[in-house]
């Protein structure tokens, strides 16, 4: 009888010792989830703003005014000193003009980033997308 009880006793303790191990591989495992999680949501960028090209420049029909390739470009190296690209000038830049949803947009590209910028307006609409 006494074997019995010595035999129950170990896989007693090997239960006990397979759910500690179980219990602490899930909290390690958890530990990483939230520090990945925490990392994402410092990476995340806020939201493009609009820039203003000229504070002179007033009403609706200036601001939803056509923007040209020119002025598109100089917007994009703007926004593109802001996530740390020094040094550029619009020869390194390509430019290419797309339709979306029925609205017309430049989509300019670095060698490390890229941004759409609405055509009607120069609105900054993405960045690194």
């Amino acid at each position: 009888m006494n074997e019995k009880t010595d035999e129950t006793d170990k896989k007693i303790k090997l239960s006990r010792s397979t759910i500690i191990m179980i219990i602490l591989v899930t909290f390690v495992v958890g530990c990483r989830v939230m520090f990945f999680i925490q990392e994402k949501s410092e990476d995340k960028k806020p939201p493009p703003q609009s820039i203003n090209r000229d504070d002179s420049q007033s009403g609706e029909d200036e601001v939803n005014a056509d923007i040209s390739p020119d002025e598109a470009l100089d917007i994009a190296i703007i926004e593109f000193e802001q996530l740390g690209e020094k040094n550029l000038n619009k020869e390194e830049l390509r430019l290419d003009k797309v339709v979306r949803e029925g609205i017309e947009y430049y989509k300019i590209y670095s060698a490390n980033n890229s941004i759409e910028i609405i055509v009607a307006g120069g609105e900054v609409s993405r960045i690194n997308w």
